[in-house]
Protein backbone atom coordinates (compact mmCIF):
# COMPACT_ATOMS: atom_id res chain seq x y z
CA UNK A 1 0.00 0.00 0.00
CA UNK A 2 1.18 3.63 -1.18
CA UNK A 3 1.72 5.90 2.16
CA UNK A 4 -0.76 8.66 0.20
CA UNK A 5 -3.34 5.64 0.08
CA UNK A 6 -2.80 5.38 3.51
CA UNK A 7 -2.97 8.54 4.67
CA UNK A 8 -6.28 8.82 2.68
CA UNK A 9 -7.69 5.78 4.74
CA UNK A 10 -6.75 7.46 8.03
CA UNK A 11 -8.82 10.24 7.03
CA UNK A 12 -11.57 8.25 5.94
CA UNK A 13 -11.67 5.62 8.39
CA UNK A 14 -12.07 7.75 11.48
CA UNK A 15 -15.55 6.24 12.48
CA UNK A 16 -18.49 7.53 14.89
CA UNK A 17 -19.91 4.67 15.73
CA UNK A 18 -18.75 1.04 17.15
CA UNK A 19 -21.03 -0.14 14.19
CA UNK A 20 -18.16 1.56 11.58
CA UNK A 21 -15.67 -0.58 12.42
CA UNK A 22 -15.21 -3.17 9.91
CA UNK A 23 -14.16 -6.74 10.74
CA UNK A 24 -10.51 -6.97 11.57
CA UNK A 25 -10.12 -3.78 12.49
CA UNK A 26 -10.44 -1.80 15.97
CA UNK A 27 -10.91 1.65 17.00
CA UNK A 28 -8.30 3.88 19.23
CA UNK A 29 -8.60 7.45 20.40
CA UNK A 30 -5.40 9.29 19.74
CA UNK A 31 -3.92 13.07 21.30
CA UNK A 32 -5.37 15.10 23.71
CA UNK A 33 -8.40 15.66 20.88
CA UNK A 34 -9.48 11.99 21.66
CA UNK A 35 -9.66 11.91 17.61
CA UNK A 36 -10.78 8.31 16.71
CA UNK A 37 -9.03 6.20 14.25
CA UNK A 38 -9.96 2.73 12.94
CA UNK A 39 -6.91 0.63 12.89
CA UNK A 40 -5.62 -2.88 11.55
CA UNK A 41 -5.90 -5.33 14.61
CA UNK A 42 -2.45 -6.49 12.82
CA UNK A 43 -1.39 -3.70 14.78
CA UNK A 44 -1.26 -4.97 18.15
CA UNK A 45 1.02 -8.00 16.99
CA UNK A 46 3.83 -5.50 16.09
CA UNK A 47 6.51 -4.58 18.54
CA UNK A 48 5.48 -0.74 18.17
CA UNK A 49 2.32 -1.34 20.05
CA UNK A 50 4.02 -2.98 22.79
CA UNK A 51 5.30 0.35 23.55
CA UNK A 52 2.37 2.43 23.01
CA UNK A 53 0.03 0.40 25.25
CA UNK A 54 2.99 0.45 27.65
CA UNK A 55 2.54 4.04 27.52
CA UNK A 56 -1.16 3.62 27.79
CA UNK A 57 -0.80 1.83 30.78
CA UNK A 58 1.29 4.20 32.65
CA UNK A 59 -0.51 7.42 31.97
CA UNK A 60 -4.12 5.78 31.83
CA UNK A 61 -3.77 2.33 33.89
CA UNK A 62 -5.93 -0.42 32.62
CA UNK A 63 -9.15 0.39 33.76
CA UNK A 64 -9.91 2.95 30.69
CA UNK A 65 -13.96 4.20 30.69
CA UNK A 66 -15.02 4.37 26.94
CA UNK A 67 -12.18 3.24 24.04
CA UNK A 68 -8.76 2.44 24.04
CA UNK A 69 -6.89 5.90 24.29
CA UNK A 70 -3.49 6.09 23.06
CA UNK A 71 -1.20 8.76 24.56
CA UNK A 72 0.71 10.17 21.32
CA UNK A 73 -0.29 13.07 19.06
CA UNK A 74 -2.06 12.57 15.87
CA UNK A 75 0.89 13.28 13.50
CA UNK A 76 2.84 11.18 15.43
CA UNK A 77 0.72 8.45 15.38
CA UNK A 78 0.18 8.63 11.70
CA UNK A 79 3.87 9.00 11.40
CA UNK A 80 3.55 5.42 13.23
CA UNK A 81 1.39 3.96 11.30
CA UNK A 82 2.50 4.94 7.96
CA UNK A 83 6.24 3.39 8.50
CA UNK A 84 4.27 0.25 9.71
CA UNK A 85 1.93 -0.20 6.77
CA UNK A 86 2.95 2.67 4.24
CA UNK A 87 5.49 2.18 1.53
CA UNK A 88 8.06 -0.38 1.63
CA UNK A 89 10.16 2.76 -0.15
CA UNK A 90 10.17 4.24 3.39
CA UNK A 91 12.54 3.41 6.27
CA UNK A 92 10.58 0.67 8.18
CA UNK A 93 10.19 1.65 11.94
CA UNK A 94 11.86 0.35 14.92
CA UNK A 95 10.33 0.20 18.09
CA UNK A 96 13.48 2.31 18.87
CA UNK A 97 11.91 5.03 17.22
CA UNK A 98 9.12 4.73 19.38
Amino acid sequence: MTTSIFLRLLRVLPTKSMKDVPKGFVAVYVGESRRRFVIPVSFFSLPYSRVLMERATEEYGFKQEGGLRLPCDEEYFQDIMVRCYGSSSRRKMSPKDL
